[in-house]
């Protein structure tokens, strides 16, 4: 007779996300962002900033979020930079995902919009990177679960070593999602932030299209897209804003916008 192990249930496990910040010195939309945070408690994410700054100027609510390590990187080579607050966002065991964000990143939905609709069972969802299929890339902002990125921070030297034969001129696309891909992990291919590349001649044009957000994309720019780097908004309306957050593509984030990388103020016409 053949013996039957018992089964095993394996209870699912809630989803937390540990929002990987990365400032020059402030956020651009901190009053949006305490919005977002505060439709939840705060043990269901974690929340870390690195500011490039010694001392940046944040509000007191993001003070205790503050990393006061400062590791190098900026622009298109912060790839060991994340690796660093990937293994920080580890240390905490109940951390399921790792969302990459910019300091001029403006969160669409509010927090509890965002985990339940990565269900009850945070296994269940994987990786999500906005891939650039012709070049096996991705764009930096992306939603890593934590078994990826556990194999990436405890592989690090390896992963170093196998990034220097590969000679490219932005490492952050060029690296995470590429080494998850010659793994053999799932993947999902969602751009989860909407970033504007249109007129250029970059794939993720693609994300702009998917919007489907005219009024939006006919926003003001302080510096429009380019083949190096997305539009940089610095004046939006209420309507194009609303246009966004709706949009069927169900974007979570949004940028580049004035605020901290360049100086300057958001304005919101029609408010």
């Amino acid at each position: 007779s053949v013996e039957v192990s018992p089964s095993v249930e394996v209870t699912p496990q809630s989803p937390k996300i540990a929002f990987l910040m990365m400032i020059y010195r402030r956020l651009a939309f901190p009053r949006a962002w305490q919005a977002a945070l505060k439709s939840v408690p705060r043990e269901k994410y974690m929340f870390l900033i690195h500011s490039k700054t010694k001392s940046p100027d944040i509000d007191s609510f993001f003070a205790p979020f503050l990393l006061w390590s400062r590791f190098a990187g900026e622009g298109c080579d912060t790839m060991w930079l994340l690796i660093n607050l990937m293994s920080i966002a580890l240390r905490d065991p109940t951390v399921t995902h790792l969302q990459t964000l910019s300091g001029d990143t403006l969160p669409l939905q509010n927090m509890n919009t965002i985990l339940t609709s990565m269900g009850t069972d945070a296994s269940a969802m994987s990786s999500n990177f906005c891939i650039d299929p012709d070049y096996t890339s991705a764009e930096t902002w992306f939603l890593m679960r934590r078994a990826d990125a556990s194999f990436i921070v405890q592989n690090s030297n390896e992963f170093h070593q196998i990034l220097t034969t590969r000679l490219t001129p932005c490492p952050n696309e060029d690296s995470f999602y590429w080494a998850l891909m010659e793994r053999g992990v799932n993947i999902s291919d969602r751009c989860l932030m909407m970033t504007d590349w249109s007129q250029t001649a970059r794939y993720w044009a693609k994300t702009a299209s998917e919007c489907n957000c005219t009024t939006f994309l006919s926003s003001g720019r302080a510096v429009p897209a380019s083949d190096a780097a997305p539009s940089m908004f610095n004046s939006v309306t209420a309507s194009g804003m609303e246009e966004l957050r709706s949009s069927n593509a169900q974007f979570w984030f949004a940028q580049k916008f004035t605020g901290d990388e360049t100086d300057g103020v958001v304005t919101y016409q029609d408010l």
